[in-house]
């Protein structure tokens, strides 16, 4: 199955007096995809620009999007897939190609095909009688080399993590199994101790939690807040200081809140906003530049994508950026076009409807990229980059320094350095042979007040 998408151009502008304008121009994807759904981006194909994926939940299609290097996209057809609601790739069986996971709601079922090399996909079913099938996602998360598929099951209440056992076959190893409701979960090292943790939104019990990884992945689950219809949660740094904060919605509450974590796993709740007609997914990236975390969600009721502008995260200020996108469900933000700034990929269910909007803002990073009084960067060497980089700086006077990198979908990937030091020359290497080729963002804090620089990592 193969389509072109004939672009027609859309412009919704949001504009303040108190925030540099946004402007986002949407391209459609496909206008007659039945029921869109899921969303996901990644370089399919391996040719150095973003392809997505997507998941028509009643045209029961798996289906990715080819770029063709100007952001017009094929269409190919991955499998006719029953009720496939959420969609997420890597690659798998370690080949260096990359795989995909289908997640069928109705089916009870989550398969994932394995890629052949030439773009032909071999379908291995991992699961069935899973049920109401709701997320996956595929992460090295016992550190052995191989990559591993977590799941979780909205009406089964189930959190599972799948170990590689080696190709084609999976192990199946308990979470939780009294996790009702649970739509949305997210992998990441929680409190920075080495090992990757579980987050998990659980609708039905009202429940934001998180699962630690105690040791060699038996996992302690700690609730973050109760009495909260958790619809979807999202780790990031959101104050900068190091530490790991959490950023949630709750549907039915009409509430999107981040949490500050303290730095000892306490977690203090900071309302973005609380009327949000059933915010059904949220995420975080700085979309204008400005070095911090502004806020984006599909907001399903209300038919239409918004953002939150971020002021020194005490104020949120709100702006659409699509009115009648009917019943959004799903908006992830990206880079798309690789021009350095964040885009968004979104889906509208009952519009049929899947989108990217560029951000077509010119904006100068942060305070036009004027490093604080104390702080001399002398080099970020080489750049672009292999590797590893090379970060010198010097500090005039003693300072607390944080210094971390983000990708472009405005997650932090790596905590570089973060604490007091005296004033002195300072030679600072990230090793980033492990991470994807692409653009990052080098953020260093010096006295809370925020440095960026771009680093590119070519392999």
């Amino acid at each position: 199955m193969l389509k072109y998408t004939i672009i027609l151009v859309l412009l919704f502008a949001s504009v303040s007096a108190n925030a540099e304008e946004i402007e986002w121009i949407e391209h459609p994807i496909d206008t007659i995809y039945d029921c869109a759904w899921g969303v996901y981006t990644i370089d399919m194909d391996g040719d150095k620009d973003i392809d997505i994926l997507s998941a028509a939940h009643e045209g029961h299609e798996l289906t990715w999007w080819e770029n063709d290097g100007n952001q017009v996209f094929i269409e190919h057809l991955i499998f006719n897939y029953y009720s496939v609601h959420e969609v997420h790739a890597n690659d798998i069986d370690s080949d260096g190609d990359i795989d995909v996971i289908g997640v069928a709601y109705h089916l009870n079922e989550i398969s994932w095909f394995e890629n052949d090399g030439e773009m032909n996909f071999n379908r291995y079913i991992l699961t069935q009688g899973y049920i109401g099938a709701h997320f996956a996602r595929s992460i090295d998360i016992d550190n052995d080399g191989d990559q591993d598929i977590i799941t979780c099951s909205k009406d089964g209440g189930n959190v599972t993590w799948w170990k590689n056992e080696g190709y084609p076959y999976f192990s199946r190893q308990d979470v939780d199994n009294n996790f009702t409701g649970c739509r949305q979960i997210s992998i990441y090292d929680l409190d920075l101790d080495g090992d990757l943790d579980i987050l998990g939104a659980a609708q039905f019990i009202d429940q934001l939690a998180w699962y630690e990884n105690i040791e060699n992945q038996a996992f302690q689950k700690r609730t973050i807040i109760g009495n909260y219809d958790a619809f979807w949660i999202e780790p990031n740094d959101f104050d900068f200081d190091g530490d790991i904060d959490v950023l949630a919605c709750a549907a039915e509450d009409y509430d999107i809140s981040w949490w500050e974590n303290d730095g000892y796993m306490n977690f203090v709740r900071h309302i973005v906003d609380n009327y949000v007609d059933y915010p059904q997914s949220v995420n975080a990236a700085d979309f204008d530049m400005d070095g911090d975390l502004d806020i984006v969600c599909a907001i399903r009721c209300s038919d239409e994508i918004v953002w939150w502008d971020n002021d020194d995260n005490i104020a949120y200020d709100r702006y659409e950026v699509r009115p009648n996108y009917y019943y959004a469900v799903t908006v992830l933000p990206y880079d798309i076009d690789c021009d350095g700034d964040i885009d968004l990929v979104g889906s509208a269910s009952i519009g049929d409807r899947l989108s990217w909007w560029e951000n077509c803002t010119n904006t100068t990073p942060v305070s036009d990229n004027e490093p604080p009084d104390n702080f001399d960067l002398e080099s970020i060497y080489p750049n672009p980059f292999n590797s590893s980089v090379t970060i010198r700086y010097n500090l005039e006077r003693p300072a607390d320094v944080s210094i971390s990198v983000y990708n472009m979908a405005g997650q932090m990937v790596e905590s570089i350095v973060n604490g007091f030091f005296n004033a002195g020359r300072y030679q600072l290497i990230w090793n980033a042979s492990e991470k994807s080729s692409g653009v990052y963002l080098s953020k260093i804090v010096i006295n809370n007040k925020t440095y960026t620089e771009k680093i590119t990592l070519l392999k």
